[in-house]
């Protein structure tokens, strides 16, 4: 009995020796805030944020505190880092979820930067690769394509116009390739050709009213391509940019507090549009 009776002894000694670690580190956080990132919270856990020296803050109520005060804990760790980053950097901005072992999330003018996890020490990049370059490329080539079929179709309507009898021997053709009946064929060419022999003018109408709507689409599609070109330069740019800062903050968490990469689910379509675009 005296034996198991060490081992209890031993095992509150060592828990309260745990405890103590922990409340020290804590204590020294404001002065060095770098170690919430470097030495508070140990990744090689399966939970970083329920470890043994943070017990106390999941079980606050049954020891006289407010319920859920580890919360409270990190939102004060949260707001130590925020400090910390805008020291540094005043122009960012740092946002998270309140959820505990939440993520934090760094942004410049509204932009996600990159975001990173005090507890499982994991780094990644929130800069949008080429995918969405690559779907704005695919936008600008097909409206270039609608361009060029609007094109024809508005020297067809042009020539039609100075060869009405063109017109409808081209619309006779069209019809004979849609109907499989030869007498609904029959039908609308005799149709059209009295119409258009009994009324020119109408055709003359006619085919203006498609002109002009020819053009009228012809010159949405300049103006999408336009504003297309100008979106891909902007998003181009704007990458660049973040790019060029998130590149500043990787090196600090991979290189010196030794944070793994984490990787983002679209990586890899995100490799395949960079090999292709």
């Amino acid at each position: 009995m005296r034996t198991i009776s060490k081992r209890f002894s031993g095992l509150y000694l060592a828990a309260q020796q745990e405890l103590e670690r922990t409340a020290n580190k804590i204590e020294q956080l404001e002065k060095d805030p770098e170690c919430i990132m470097t030495e508070l919270f140990n990744p090689q856990t399966d939970n970083p944020q329920f470890s043994f020296g943070f017990q106390p803050f999941l079980h606050s109520r049954e020891l006289g505190y407010m319920d859920k005060l580890y919360l409270e804990f990190q939102k004060y760790l949260f707001g130590l880092v925020e400090e910390w980053i805008k020291e540094i950097n005043p122009e960012l901005e740092v946002t998270y979820q309140a959820e505990y072992g939440s993520d934090i999330t760094v942004e410049w003018e509204k932009q996600p930067l990159f975001s990173f996890n005090i507890y499982t020490h994991e780094f990644w990049s929130r800069v949008e690769g080429k995918v969405a370059e690559a779907f704005l490329h695919q936008r600008i080539e097909d409206y270039k394509l609608r361009i060029r079929k609007l094109l024809i179709q508005k020297e067809k309507f042009q020539t039609y116009l100075k060869t009405p009898k063109l017109w409808l021997k081209e619309e006779k053709e069209a019809r004979l390739k849609m109907t499989s009946s030869i007498w609904d064929y029959l039908m609308y060419s005799v149709l059209k050709t009295v119409l258009y022999y009994l009324y020119p003018e109408k055709t003359t109408k006619l085919l203006k009213k498609k002109l002009i709507a020819t053009e009228k689409q012809l010159e949405d599609a300049k103006k999408m391509l336009r504003q297309t070109v100008i979106e891909r330069k902007e998003k181009r740019t704007t990458r660049e940019k973040l790019a060029h800062k998130c590149k500043e903050w990787e090196d600090v968490f991979l290189n010196e507090f030794k944070y793994r990469r984490r990787k983002r689910c679209y990586d890899d379509v995100t490799e395949f549009i960079r090999r292709i675009v």
